[in-house]
């Protein structure tokens, strides 16, 4: 977590970097624009012509800078995780995944094998006349809305096309994949956090250990 927090952060930096001396460019440009207008018509067109060519780049840039700035936060959560190990009871978190991880792991295996299946299974029935089942990734997409209940006319948009079809394949994907297989992640999940649980009620908790510090 610290290489990668450090990679990160040297590299968000250098964007910046960049950034910045492409912004000046830009506001060199923006000046010449302005102060060569009595020029020529072909020269003042070379002046826009470089100056929107400078600033599409200046864009490209900044637009860089924010996606890469964005995955700060999310080492920002691992680092907390990381730092949650120095207190048994804050660790609990950490070690139910720790501990749930090859479950999860033969778990998603044959989750994303499902799911994959019913996607192109979704594709050849409705693909052709249901623009979110165009293509395997709008399927997947669809389904993964489906999962958490964003598509509520779901089953309407695909009795459009077939309402046979649509009882098949919503049938099948909502049984098998929302109601038996997530619920089996949860009860992965559970089961090893509350081995864990179990193990760290005889752990100090943390108020009791900022009391012992405060002494």
């Amino acid at each position: 977590v610290d290489w990668i927090s450090f990679i990160i952060a040297t590299v968000v930096a250098s964007i910046f970097f960049v950034l910045a001396i492409q912004t000046a460019h830009l506001q060199a440009k923006m000046k010449d624009l302005l102060m060569g207008a009595g020029n020529g018509r072909e020269a003042y067109l070379d002046l826009v012509s470089s100056f929107f060519a400078e600033y599409e780049a200046t864009y490209a840039q900044e637009s860089t800078y924010r996606v890469m700035l964005s995955a700060y936060p999310l080492m920002l959560i691992l680092r907390l995780l990381k730092s949650f190990d120095a207190q048994p009871r804050l660790a609990i978190i950490t070690e139910t995944l720790r501990e749930a991880s090859q479950d999860m792991l033969h778990f998603s295996l044959a989750l994303s094998a499902m799911v994959v299946c019913l996607c192109l299974e979704g594709v050849l029935l409705f693909g052709r006349d249901i623009e979110d089942m165009g293509n395997f990734a709008r399927a997947f997409h669809f389904a993964f809305r489906i999962i958490f209940s964003e598509e509520e006319d779901a089953f309407h948009k695909l009795e459009q096309v077939s309402r046979l079809a649509a009882y098949g394949w919503f049938t099948i994907f909502t049984v098998l994949v929302v109601i038996i297989l997530l619920n089996m992640l949860l009860a992965i999940i559970m089961d090893n956090y509350m081995m864990v649980k179990k193990r760290s009620q005889s752990l100090e908790s943390l108020p009791h250990q900022i009391r012992e510090m405060w002494r």
